[in-house]
């Protein structure tokens, strides 16, 4: 699983797993996920 997949997912309105998104999460608060690509995937999301 990586980000990319994740917003590109997104993206096309599909809907995310529990597991795509506690990824999300668990990147967001251990900081591996760089800030440009959480912004990528919350524009999608809005």
């Amino acid at each position: 699983m990586n980000i990319i997949d994740i917003i590109e997912k997104k993206k096309t309105k599909q809907i995310l797993t529990k597991e795509e998104i506690g990824f999300f999460i668990d990147g967001c608060v251990k900081k591996t996920i760089p800030d440009y690509q959480i912004s990528a995937l919350l524009m999608a999301i809005w």
